[in-house]
């Protein structure tokens, strides 16, 4: 079973899936390019599932990151959570502060992973919200201008349509 899983999620993760369609008899393949993303869309999906934005605008290796970054970081939280729980139930049965001293370590502990969680999905989706804007920029349609005064500088970046 871990087996089957362990391939399903490599297949799923790792694969480049691209939209193809065969024209005439020709046999030809063509890629179907999307000319824009929509940012909401990249920001409700960053916002249930940290990296689900980079996957979206097919950056790949990014959404893995931030994917695993809070998988691990949600796993650690609820471990914390589930071990101070516990510490807290037996520190109101026995009332001995070394029991208390665990409950509170174990607390502080996931609320650290807590908010790094937080942080890590803020990131990712604010990420895929500007990929999404930035989806249909290329490096070669861009110029960047500097006009140089006595007094200043002025730098101009433009894109050509």
């Amino acid at each position: 079973m871990k087996k089957n899983f362990s391939i399903f999620i490599a297949a799923v993760l790792f694969l480049n899936i691209t939209l193809i369609s065969a024209e005439g008899n020709d046999n030809k393949i063509k890629k179907i390019k999307f000319k824009k993303k929509s940012p909401t869309k990249a920001l409700f999906m960053g916002m249930v599932l940290p990296g689900s934005g980079e996957f979206y605008n097919k950056k790949y290796l990014k959404g893995v990151i931030f994917l695993t970054a809070g998988l691990y970081l949600g796993y650690k939280s609820y471990y914390y959570y589930d071990r101070q729980k516990n510490y807290y139930d037996k520190y109101l049965i026995d009332q001995n502060q070394k029991t208390y001293d665990k409950y509170k370590e174990n607390y502080d502990k996931m609320q650290n992973y807590i908010y790094f969680y937080i942080i890590n999905l803020a990131i990712s989706t604010l990420d895929g919200v500007v990929e999404s804007y930035l989806y249909n920029w290329h490096v070669e349609d861009i110029e960047l201008k500097s006009e140089i005064n006595k007094d200043n500088v002025t730098f101009v970046i433009s894109k050509k349509i």
